[in-house]
């Protein structure tokens, strides 16, 4: 990691919440960070293997990601973690079922959809989501 760019020789900070709080432009470690595991997450060829949805399948497609330090220590290796969002195209959340997101791909059908069923998921969430006026 390139926290040595904004750590202070003197009064080094060992954690990056130690680091974030003495020199706030440390965050831009985020997208450092997210630099050095683009050519990695391009392996995932857009999609998210580890996601599967209510068949077994693994396939929900991204299209962009975001990498966020949540913490790290420069003396224990142990303590390194980082959260990456995963950015999927615009889908249609056609209802929730039974814990099951129902997602369709099709943003444009307005009364059959071709439906992509993922459990709920503690580390899955909607990051954006627009309602119709009604």
């Amino acid at each position: 990691m390139q926290q040595q760019l904004f750590n202070n020789p003197e009064n080094p900070k060992p954690t990056f919440r130690e680091l974030i709080h003495e020199n706030e432009k440390a965050e831009k470690l985020h997208f450092l960070t997210g630099m050095a595991a683009e050519p990695y997450i391009r392996q995932l060829k857009g999609n998210i293997y580890e996601l599967q949805d209510a068949l077994g399948n693994s396939y929900l497609p991204f299209v962009n990601f975001k990498l966020d330090i949540v913490n790290t220590d420069i003396n224990d290796p142990s303590r390194h973690k980082i959260g990456i969002t995963f950015y999927t195209p615009l889908m249609v959340l056609v209802d929730i079922v039974d814990r099951h997101y129902l997602l369709s791909k099709d943003t444009d059908a307005t009364a059959h959809w071709e439906i992509l069923s993922f459990p709920m998921h503690p580390n899955l969430a909607i990051c954006y989501l627009e309602k119709e006026n009604e």
